[in-house]
């Protein structure tokens, strides 16, 4: 109940989820739906209050996700076998702590707030750590395909989102 109050208190304090926003992001929460959780934790929605639903796990206990938390469980599991070079934005904290723009480049590479760096990512993990530029001492996660997490600790929740800006 906490997590869940928690949830709807930041989406509403912070303004960040607006209708556009809502369309533009794939949210698998259908009541009924079977879902996987970044875990890779198996669980049937059970119910949907507005950008927030309440997941059963496979284990018998239930939480509450964002959509972009979940994907459905027909889905095949996301290969990180690289970062796909070109623009992202970032947004941190639903957009409430503002965003910026990251450019993925070639061999390793990104640019950020002015300024180029490098890059390190593991292939069977999708795990990123970034030892220059920007965001040097940062880490990250591949999402999916065209999606990333950045966070201030390894294997830290991914506060910050970057997703592939599309064409």
């Amino acid at each position: 109940m906490a997590r869940h109050i928690a949830v709807h208190l930041a989406l509403a304090v912070s303004g960040a989820m607006t209708v556009a926003d809502a369309s533009a992001v794939d949210n698998p929460c259908t009541v009924g739906a079977q879902v996987v959780d970044r875990k890779n934790q198996l669980g049937t929605v059970v119910a949907v209050d507005g950008t927030s639903c309440k997941v059963r796990l496979a284990n018998g206990s239930e939480d509450y996700y964002l959509g972009w938390m979940l994907k459905s469980a027909s889905e095949p599991a996301a290969q990180p076998a690289g970062l796909a070079v070109g623009p992202y934005r970032c947004v941190a904290g639903g957009g409430s702590a503002g965003g910026f723009d990251l450019v993925v480049g070639p061999e390793g590479t990104y640019s950020s707030a002015g300024s180029s760096g490098e890059f390190r990512l593991d292939q069977g993990s999708g795990k990123l750590v970034f030892p220059t530029g920007s965001l040097k001492g940062m880490f990250g996660k591949v999402l999916g395909e065209g999606k990333l997490g950045l966070s201030s600790r390894d294997g830290g929740y991914s506060g910050t989102v970057c997703n592939a800006k599309r064409k």
